[in-house]
């Protein structure tokens, strides 16, 4: 069939496989914040609130300001980032995702 008759699905399939994909971040996004509220561990809650804060809440905060908040040093915001990274890969792609941080 000739391309333009193709168009249209195929924008639908990219459309429908973008909204699974991002149904997925969301509950995994969801998934680590519950587990970081219910760790008795306070570096975990703040990795959570510091991941927010900089990369999901409508008006991003800078990471001075995050520090500043925290009352810890700028550089401890771009580690917890990392942790949370870290955690969040694994969720996001499982053992997979493990080995790509490598």
């Amino acid at each position: 069939p000739p391309r333009s008759t193709l168009f249209p699905y195929t924008t639908l399939f990219r459309s429908i496989r973008t909204k699974i994909i991002m149904t997925h971040v969301n509950r995994m996004l969801d998934i680590y914040g519950i587990m970081c509220e219910r760790s008795s561990r306070e570096d975990d809650k703040r990795h959570y609130r510091i991941l927010r804060a900089m990369y999901i809440d409508e008006i991003p905060t800078t990471a001075q300001a995050i520090a500043d908040r925290e009352k810890i040093d700028k550089r401890t915001v771009y580690r917890d980032i990392d942790a949370a990274t870290a955690c969040l890969t694994s969720l996001l792609y499982g053992a997979d995702g493990l080995d790509k941080m490598k």
